[in-house]
């Protein structure tokens, strides 16, 4: 704040599924891989905590590197994972799940803690990321009245709903490389002039 007149911006990191994971390691085609609930375990977690709502055959992309992971079993605490496309495990990293729908709350615990701090601090701009319906606009909005908002566009889901989420926006964000992982990249640049 000394140094800029230009405001800090509170990005959130929303309704995504992320890594939990020690160390990067690659993964080789055909490895078999543990995915446990445990966030402190040596072995993958996943959260916001979606263990139940994963399912045998499910099939997990991780960050930008190709790692595809299908779940080939399902155990009562952890599942066990093949790997269909090698690439980098590492920690913090955005997961899609490529064939199936699952529900996620538009913030993380974490995102609403670092809210909490954020006000403290007087800050003022928000943004809300993986933006996905009129709902998290409406849920958004009025966690944070009298504030600058920012909705990022950046799943199938949120372009789906473009038009809800615009009537009750201000301002919207592309978010072109989450985009591209939830709709064929050849797709993005004509989704975002439509937005």
């Amino acid at each position: 704040r000394k140094k800029t007149r230009i405001p800090i911006c509170l990005d959130t990191e929303g309704a995504q599924i992320r890594t939990s994971f020690k160390k990067r390691k690659f993964l080789k085609k055909n490895q078999i891989i543990k995915i446990d609930n445990n966030l402190n375990s040596n072995y993958l977690s996943l959260y916001p905590n979606i263990f139940r709502q994963i399912k045998k055959n499910f099939i997990l992309d991780i960050g930008f590197e190709n790692l595809k992971i299908k779940i080939i079993k399902k155990k009562n605490n952890y599942f066990l994972g093949k790997v269909i496309s090698a690439g980098y495990l590492d920690n913090n990293k955005g997961t899609h799940i490529v064939n199936h729908k699952i529900i996620l709350p538009p913030l993380t615990e974490k995102d609403i803690k670092a809210i909490q701090i954020g006000k403290k601090l007087n800050i003022k701009h928000f943004a809300l990321s993986f933006t996905n319906s009129a709902k998290d606009v409406l849920f958004f909005n009025k966690m944070l009245p009298n504030t600058y908002k920012i909705f990022k566009i950046e799943t199938k889901n949120g372009v789906k709903n473009l038009n809800s989420i615009l009537k009750l926006s201000d301002n919207i964000l592309i978010d072109r490389g989450d985009l591209s992982k939830d709709i064929k990249l050849m797709n993005v640049p004509s989704i975002q002039r439509k937005i």
